[in-house]
């Protein structure tokens, strides 16, 4: 299996999970999944990477659909579970988290986009996806997650 998903973006790093070694679930992806990674950090992971020239942090990568239901992602759904998905966090660095945001928003081309909690002025993290299926147009979806009586919830961005 190969170890590298892009120039600067490695397979461990999509798929690490202190969750799943604690719990001793198996993360591992399917050529599907993997190839779905490589156009994900083409389109997403890359042009991030080289616009900010330095490393960018993958918190969350691909997770496997039985990690996905045991850390409530969107079970179903998740396109972290089809290697379409990673989570950005760039806490700890002179990057900010609403400076990838807003690069990617205005830059690139994605699937969703969400501001993941935090406050108005920088995400605790950003999710987003890029639609793998050829042929099939991104929504360009952008969103902001807020905390309601403790639950995740998602509303439009703006």
């Amino acid at each position: 299996m190969e170890t590298r998903i892009s120039k600067h973006l490695e397979l461990a790093e999509m798929i690490r999970s202190s969750t799943a070694k604690r719990l001793g679930i198996s993360n591992m992806p399917t050529e599907a999944h993997i190839n779905n990674m490589k156009i994900w950090a083409k389109y997403i992971f890359e042009p991030i990477r080289n616009h900010f020239g330095r490393p960018i942090y993958v918190s969350s990568g691909y997770r496997g659909r039985a990690l996905n239901l045991v850390t409530k992602g969107a079970s179903r759904t998740s396109q972290h579970s089809t290697g379409e998905a990673g989570d950005i966090d760039m806490d700890g660095t002179e990057i900010t988290n609403a400076e990838i945001f807003e690069f990617i928003r205005q830059n690139l081309d994605f699937d969703q986009l969400i501001w993941e909690f935090g406050d108005d002025k920088n995400p605790d993290w950003v999710h987003v996806s890029y639609e793998a299926t050829e042929g099939v147009f991104q929504r360009k979806e952008v969103l902001r997650g807020i905390k309601v009586n403790g639950e995740p919830k998602y509303i439009p961005y703006k």
